[in-house]
């Protein structure tokens, strides 16, 4: 007996070393090497993950191509920003003064040339320009491959940044191998590859091997679980016999996060002020950029009761300025953002139904205004297909959609006043919508592919323009950059619709349409959890989630979000230090 029980004994802790062996691997996996991160690091003001010392001057690279053929991405350049701030001469001016402050940079002596089909929406002309962020020329698509093997006097690029990689690899990889294998070792350039989604990993299977096998490659997702997706994608890889020797496990993966610096912008309407020059403040460590009063160019005046945050900006011909403010009776264009009352949402992204809930989201909001249309700032309808109609235009609530498509899908009765649809925006006018904006709803599809393996638009463009994004915790898991300051934390017991009008009454009631109380009653009494005459309370655990939701409120403030955009900063550069620059 005693044989056996020692035994067993020997047997169980031989299962116990062969399982801490396991995790001590999966840790050196997942931790020691910054190149094989489950979730890679972007964290803001931590060097620990990568490897970084304090020295900001040891890059070797310092000639950077940013390459795409692809018309349709421009977050990029939000790369570009990042490679700038760390690479060219520090100046007096404050970081992302107007391009007229800032002398301009040559093209031979620039370190980053982009080479793209062109920026839209002038992202490039009225954004980046007064910005200050690359003032270089722009040059064309067809003419990076010369310039990457030849350009910078004769030098030729040491790092080629390819802006959206699953459809850029397929258009220059062949001819940018060339090019690095005509070079001697020393003047091997890296390859940099963007990625959008992980889902869409046809790329790498075609022409990843060679740059993998020479230690070239590095991927740089724009979101973590796009980062999660590659790294689960290359795993996989490195265990098949026919790859171990191209050492897939060895590519560095870390996210950059596309923020660019539009609050800095003149014209960018946040937080519900208007137009304003904003106040570079160092003392303040980054986080004093204030938005001053407006100049004596436009004028404000107070219109119905002298509510102070019910403001119309004018010009001096007295013309109303759109994304001032909107007296009572106007149509509600821009958003009317105080912190108030929450009365404009907004939906960003192409009108498609496959990627977001259009039709669910409208059939709550109709159901929903149509059982309490006063919760919503409406007049009972006239009828049951009748449109609703605004008891003011000062406190209705309005549902925005900004993007491109067929918004067929929006029920005739919310067309008029409820929801309002803005297309071929410019980026400034669309920045300030978006700042005029009190929530962003992600509206995503349940089984859609923006929470595992492609990043949306909608949550960095949210984050860029300060307007709090209304979340779940699955989003939070996905973008993991997200914080308590910037987003609006929803149960997800509870629909977008229904927070919206928790957040609006501070009421709590159960959905206007999915589900009956009578139903439920009859079927708790049927059972027999409640006695005759006694009524059960329905939902008491979603009430007190929606309480809390109450509770943590739904507006921002303009210093969270300065330390937040100042954190992603400082990651993008811990990121860019390691990946891009340094050998």
């Amino acid at each position: 007996m005693a044989t056996f029980s020692s035994s067993r004994l020997l047997k169980a802790l031989l299962v116990l070393l062969i399982i801490f062996s396991e995790i001590k691997l999966y840790r050196w996996w997942t931790e020691t090497d910054s190149s094989r991160e489950r979730t890679p690091s972007w964290v803001a003001g931590s060097t620990s993950k990568l490897g970084l010392g304090s020295k900001k001057e040891s890059f070797l690279r310092k000639r950077i191509a940013v390459v795409t053929s692809f018309g349709a991405h421009d977050v990029f350049m939000s790369l570009v920003d990042t490679l700038e701030s760390i690479l060219l001469p520090p100046s007096s001016s404050p970081p992302h003064s107007p391009a007229s402050s800032l002398p301009n940079t040559a093209a031979s002596s620039s370190p980053v040339r982009v080479y793209t089909r062109g920026l839209r929406y002038g992202l490039g002309t009225q954004v980046l320009s007064e910005l200050g962020i690359y003032s270089a020329p722009y040059y064309g698509s067809d003419q990076a491959l010369e310039d990457i093997d030849a350009g910078w006097e004769g030098k030729g690029a040491d790092v080629v940044v390819l802006g959206t990689c699953e459809i850029d690899m397929e258009y220059y990889s062949d001819s940018l191998w060339k090019i690095w294998q005509s070079r001697p070792d020393d003047r091997k350039f890296s390859l940099v590859c963007i990625v959008h989604n992980s889902g869409d990993f046809g790329w790498a299977e075609k022409y990843s091997g060679d740059w993998a096998r020479t230690d070239s490659l590095r991927i740089m997702p724009i979101s973590p679980h796009v980062s999660q997706g590659e790294f689960e994608n290359l795993v996989a890889w490195s265990d098949e016999p026919a790859r171990h020797h191209l050492g897939y496990s060895k590519v560095p993966i870390h996210a950059h996060i596309p923020i660019l610096p539009i609050e800095r912008l003149r014209g960018f309407n946040a937080h519900g002020k208007h137009t304003g020059e904003y106040i570079f403040s160092p003392e303040q460590d980054g986080l004093g950029e204030l938005r001053a009063k407006p100049k004596s160019r436009s004028k404000q005046t107070t219109e119905d009761d002298g509510d102070e945050f019910w403001k119309v900006e004018t010009s001096e011909e007295g013309e109303v300025v759109l994304g001032g403010g909107l007296k009572e009776g106007l149509d509600t264009t821009w958003g009317r953002r105080d912190g108030k009352v929450l009365r404009d949402a907004i939906i960003q992204g192409n009108f498609e139904t496959a990627r977001r809930n259009y039709i669910e989201v409208f059939a709550d909001l109709e159901a929903e205004i149509a059982l309490d249309p006063s919760a919503w700032g409406y007049l009972p309808p006239a009828s049951s297909s009748a449109p609703f109609v605004p008891a003011s235009t000062r406190n209705n609530f309005v549902l925005h959609l900004a993007g491109n498509g067929n918004a067929d899908f929006i029920p005739s009765r919310l067309s008029k006043h409820v929801v309002k649809v803005h297309k071929g925006l410019s980026y400034p006018d669309f920045f300030s919508l978006m700042g005029s904006m009190d929530v962003v709803l992600p509206s995503f599809t349940a089984t859609g592919s923006y929470y595992d393996h492609q990043a949306s638009s909608t949550v960095a463009m949210a984050m860029q323009c300060e307007v709090p994004l209304l979340v779940t915790p699955r989003i939070l898991r996905a973008y993991s950059y997200l914080t308590s300051a910037t987003t609006i934390l929803r149960p997800p017991t509870i629909g977008e619709i229904q927070a919206l009008k928790i957040l609006r009454t501070s009421v709590f009631s159960g959905p206007a349409r999915g589900y009956s109380h009578t139903a439920e009653r009859s079927y708790t009494h049927k059972i027999g959890l409640v006695s005759s005459g006694e009524e059960m309370e329905e939902h008491a655990s979603v009430r007190r989630e929606a309480e809390e939701m109450v509770q943590r409120g739904w507006t921002t403030n303009e210093k969270g979000w300065r330390r937040f955009k100042k954190g992603i900063r400082e990651g993008n550069e811990v990121v860019v230090r390691k990946m891009v620059l340094e050998r």
